[in-house]
């Protein structure tokens, strides 16, 4: 399960190691609150197969390659690099979508 770190209203989660028994692994539950509330949204895609859509699946393709992970030495490193990684696919998104 992948979150974005620093998420309060995700970060509910709960490792159970009681419940392992004789599994592999250990039991997670996590709790999402649901509040009534009116979102406004906007719906932005790019069309498959446009050049649009190339461009950005190259632009991915180049955050990727170009992103240093040669060095991360602690879980705030970590932190620090799957948000940037997040904003610059978010900045190419904003660039490309309609």
């Amino acid at each position: 399960m992948f979150l974005r770190y620093g998420l309060d209203e995700f970060d509910h989660h709960l490792i159970h190691l009681k419940w392992r028994l004789t599994l592999d692994h250990t039991s997670l539950t996590i709790s999402i609150p649901i509040i009534d509330e009116v979102v406004n949204t906007l719906r932005l895609s790019i069309q498959q197969n446009s050049e649009q859509e190339v461009i950005f699946v190259e632009e991915v393709t180049s955050i990727f390659k170009n992103l240093d992970i040669s060095c991360i030495p602690d879980k705030p490193h970590l932190e620090n690099t799957v948000n940037h990684l997040s904003v610059l696919i978010d900045q190419a998104w904003n660039r490309h979508a309609k």
